[in-house]
């Protein structure tokens, strides 16, 4: 029998082993963090290729002369959705860079001017000829964003390019806090209705000046994630009803779920929805005899503000992901501008790094996809999530960007084709 002198002794000796560890892991932890920070700093970020530009001129038919002279995009007009930061800041740079028009749709006045005269220059200057036209839009309003696309089609007599970037994930405060009610003004949830939504009604509204244009190929790019096969798309199934308007809306819609897994694939249902989008309209496109064409891309990680505008996970990105005035374009550049972007399903989902392709490969090896079990208990999700870790890390060894294969829910006919009449019901009234 132990006796209490021995019991003791022995809890002592496991709790100063236990500390001992604790002790050395915190003393670790930090050095082996910053030697990966300081590899990364070293390994060379990828580069944008320089045959962009010529590439950008063959797709809209640019003189020789044009394209010698690095601007192959002059008089092409540009419309891109959450300008001012990010990736779509990044792109507005490079896009007016190449002589481009930029139609600026976002929230923030200032910001849209400071936009505005960055890339033109001094209002005053008469010499200066202004490329930015800015228009004030709150995403998150489906009137603001139906007003805006009126003022589009108001102002300009077509567009070649679309570009539905702006999006937001949710915090991790946002996340935890699910009991509290997170709803767009008609009732959506935030990320669903800024993400998606938002962009729909856009799209409606400028397909019009999309099919105006001169160009060969004009094209709608969905600016989606690889973290859409986080979903297993049944969130966004529209229950049958009598018809659209009295079916019952995809449970990602809900802007009073209460529930943490709701709020959780929030971003991901929304990224799903994007793509399913894409397809259903694509598909409509060319039974109408449209040359619009509607493509998708993942830029990967890129120094965004997605996960906060401080702290540490703001310093990381910063530290190892793809700059936004960089390779970080490189996805959505070549959804833009390759001859084949858009063509069909082989060439509608473009990624930036070869291994996003893991996790996808994983999810159906495993057998995961199309079974309800795995969304159930959380499995997908948690499996997501690390892949989204690992490929964090590794992105920049494997950078390249092309076409590749999304989620198997992103290909079902049904759900595509519901979603669009659900969400078309949604917006009619604007």
């Amino acid at each position: 029998m132990t006796s209490p002198a021995s019991s003791n002794g022995g809890s002592r000796h496991g709790s100063s082993s236990s500390s001992m560890t604790s002790r050395w892991i915190s003393l670790l932890a930090p050095s082996v963090l910053v030697v990966l920070l300081a590899f990364f700093i070293q390994h060379p970020q990828p580069e944008l290729s320089p045959e962009l530009p010529a590439l950008a001129g063959r797709a809209v038919g640019a003189s020789s002369a044009s394209i010698a002279s690095g601007r192959p995009l002059d008089g092409v007009n540009i419309a891109i959705t959450g300008p001012t930061s990010g990736i779509g800041i990044g792109l507005a740079r490079y896009l007016h860079g190449l002589g481009a028009t930029i139609i600026a749709i976002g929230r923030s006045p200032s910001k849209l001017q400071a936009l505005q005269t960055a890339l033109d220059g001094d209002a005053d200057n008469i010499n200066s000829r202004r490329r930015v036209e800015t228009f004030v839009a709150d995403l998150t309003d489906l009137k603001s964003v139906a007003r805006v696309g009126d003022e589009i089609v108001s102002r300009f007599d077509s567009i070649s390019y679309l570009i539905n970037n702006a999006g937001l994930h949710y915090t991790t405060d946002a996340i935890l806090g699910f009991r509290r009610e997170n709803a767009t003004p008609q009732g959506y949830d935030v990320a669903f209705g800024v993400n998606y939504l938002s962009h729909f009604l856009l799209t409606e509204k400028l397909l019009p000046l999309l099919s105006k244009s001169e160009k060969e190929s004009p094209r709608i790019i969905q600016m989606s994630s690889s973290f859409h096969w986080l979903s297993d798309g049944s969130d966004l199934i529209v229950s049958s009803g009598d018809d659209t308007k009295t079916s019952s809306p995809p449970r990602a819609s809900d802007g009073d779920a209460k529930s943490f897994f709701h709020r959780e694939r929030s971003y991901a249902n929304s990224k799903l929805a994007q793509i399913v989008h894409g397809r259903s309209l694509s598909r409509k496109l060319k039974q109408d005899g449209s040359k619009v064409r509607v493509v998708s891309v993942c830029p990967g990680w890129v120094a965004t503000n997605v996960t906060g505008r401080t702290g540490f996970s703001k310093m990381l990105l910063q530290t190892i992901a793809y700059p936004n005035d960089g390779f970080g374009l490189a996805s959505t550049l070549n959804a833009m501008f390759l001859p084949d972007g858009g063509a069909d399903e082989t060439n509608d989902f473009f990624v930036n790094s070869a291994v996003f392709d893991m996790l996808g490969v994983t999810i159906e090896h495993m057998g995961l996809a199309g079974r309800k079990w795995p969304a159930a208990i959380g499995f997908r999700d948690a499996l997501s999530w690390s892949f989204a870790i690992v490929l964090l890390w590794t992105q920049r060894f494997a950078s390249r960007a092309q076409p590749s294969t999304s989620s198997p829910e992103s290909y079902n006919q049904s759900v595509q084709d519901e979603l669009y009449e659900w969400s078309n019901n949604v917006v009619s009234q604007w």
